[in-house]
């Protein structure tokens, strides 16, 4: 086997669910996060917008179970501010993909991770009173939203489980330049590399599409490992900020590991919540 040049691009995949902060409504399209001079409002809820009717179409397998429940936002603008918070939106979007659509044993054109075989983390965050707390409001709106029905699809430990997988994996997305968020996705096989503090790889975005390249050559047997926090923190920073989202205080140097043939624990990148 021969190394791995810089620059190759070792993934470059859609989410398998995704939502645009709020305050780029009406400025990018809702499904490929791309920026357009004529955005398309969806015509029922007129809370989505798309920038052709590709993207409307290949949002529709998610939207079409939340569209008529948008509707609400007509006369509920204490419903409507709440579901500006994108984490709401994200959460609701994986509880409709992962049971609803039944798609948590599919996994992206890679075929490293499926939404089952993520990380959640569940004995950690029962004990996080900061995120149940989160999780219960987002519940709670959900609900308000949705009904009761929807929400009678979901045991108790399935809907913890999605919460922790959508905390623990999900990556903050990046206009082109990194400038600034326009979103948060969650993406199946970038969830699947480890944490490095000496990351041999790098994660960009074009639209709502994430990109993984290497930024050294690497070795045969080397695995791709990228950061989950910024580098210019401190030690002690970085310890405390993994520790606090990813429930891990080890900083990996995987580089090493995988030489060694050794496999360490995976550990994903998230969003604030």
């Amino acid at each position: 086997m021969s190394k791995i040049p810089i620059g190759t691009t070792l993934i470059e995949s859609l989410p398998f669910v995704h939502c645009l902060i709020f305050e780029k409504k009406r400025i990018l399209c809702d499904y490929c996060f791309l920026e357009s001079s004529k955005l398309y409002q969806c015509s029922k809820c007129k809370f989505m917008h798309y920038c052709n009717a590709n993207c409307q179409r290949s949002d529709w397998q998610i939207h079409k179970h939340e569209c008529d429940k948008f509707t609400q936002f007509t006369n509920n603008l204490d419903l409507k501010k709440e579901f500006q918070n994108d984490i709401v939106r994200l959460y609701l979007r994986i509880l409709i993909k992962s049971k609803i659509n039944d798609q948590s044993n599919i996994s992206d054109e890679y075929g490293l991770k499926t939404f089952v075989t993520l990380m959640d983390h569940y004995e950690n965050l029962v004990k996080d009173m900061n995120r149940i707390k989160t999780m219960q409001k987002c519940l709670s709106l959900i609900k308000e939203l949705m009904g009761v029905d929807f929400m009678s699809k979901f045991s108790i430990k399935e809907l913890i489980s999605a919460f922790g997988k959508m905390v623990v994996n999900t990556m903050a997305v990046s206009n082109y330049d990194l400038s600034e968020s326009v979103g948060s996705g969650l993406y199946l096989s970038a969830a699947y590399y480890d944490h490095s503090c000496e990351p041999n790889s790098v994660v960009t975005f074009n639209g709502s599409k994430v990109i993984v390249r290497n930024i050294r050559d690497l070795e045969p047997n080397e695995e791709p490992v990228i950061s989950y926090c910024e580098l210019l923190m401190s030690k002690k920073q970085r310890q405390d900020y993994l520790m606090r989202c990813y429930y891990f205080k080890f900083l990996q140097i995987r580089s090493n590991l995988a030489r060694l043939g050794q496999k360490s624990k995976s550990h994903k990148r998230q969003v604030k919540v």
